[in-house]
């Protein structure tokens, strides 16, 4: 198993993240930053590519350094509060998924759910909210080449290369297209919690519409390898204030 950490100006984290793995078991994906510390045997490469928001292009890069492995992704702030991969090896031969809660977690069901839970008949399937985010999660190898096969050789569809939100949704979708397992491990917490702003409202309305078209069309067993979906903004929903996004927040993000 290898740990793929995505980070962009998070220096700082390094080194928590190192006294927790081994370094030989960890790549580190910086996103457009130059100044990558000195560390002895640190693994990392530098994505120069793109604009805005691009960490699903960088947990590609990622999984194309590991072709044949399981692998762990998290993002560049958020740190275990213990090593997961204890955990994640009693669960993966049941689940070929795994997500974490966060220390401030809004996923409210995870407060009873439990350590080995399967998540999809809890939540996964809900159209709108799958709860399936990819701060911190595990996928196996064979679950990463299937859905590789769907969206054109890449893990992360790319459609959702340079906007903010629902990259990660739209793999739940794909996992559970597949009808693939998804478990649940409640003995490892990673620091942080989710933070929807008003910067990011627009990118989601984007994302959020990319999203349920690809899903549709993939539930209706499209070929979406080589879809590109148009850069708009769908009007009904862009007209909505950022306050009542917020508020909703629970059922729609």
């Amino acid at each position: 198993m290898k740990v793929v950490i995505i980070s962009k100006n998070q220096n700082q984290y390094i080194k928590d993240f190192l006294n927790i793995f081994n370094v030989s078991d960890c790549l580190f994906v910086f996103d457009r930053q130059e100044n990558v510390p000195k560390i002895k045997n640190l693994n990392f490469l530098i994505n120069h590519q793109g604009t805005g928001f691009m960490a699903p292009l960088c947990r590609n890069i990622g999984t194309d350094y590991f072709p044949d492995e399981d692998i762990l992704f998290i993002d560049g702030d958020r740190i275990p509060d213990k090593n997961p991969i204890t955990f994640i090896e009693k669960l993966k031969s049941d689940y070929s998924a795994i997500i974490f809660p966060l220390e401030n977690d809004k996923r409210k069901w995870m407060l009873n759910a439990a350590n080995g839970e399967m998540i999809k008949s809890i939540h996964i399937d809900d159209f709108m909210n799958n709860d399936f985010y990819s701060c911190a999660i595990f996928l196996r190898n064979d679950l990463i080449k299937k859905i590789k096969k769907i969206n054109g050789g890449e893990l992360f569809n790319k459609n959702f290369y340079g906007t903010w939100g629902d990259e990660d949704k739209f793999l739940g979708d794909e996992i559970s297209y597949l009808k693939e397992k998804i478990g649940f491990c409640s003995e490892v917490k990673f620091k942080g919690e989710f933070n929807y702003t008003k910067e990011k409202h627009l990118d989601f309305i984007m994302n959020s519409s990319k999203r349920l078209e690809l899903k549709c069309r993939l539930n209706n067993n499209e070929d979406i390898s080589k879809l590109v979906l148009k850069r708009s903004y769908p009007l009904l929903l862009s007209t909505l204030p950022f306050e009542k996004i917020i508020k909703d927040s629970s059922t729609i993000i």
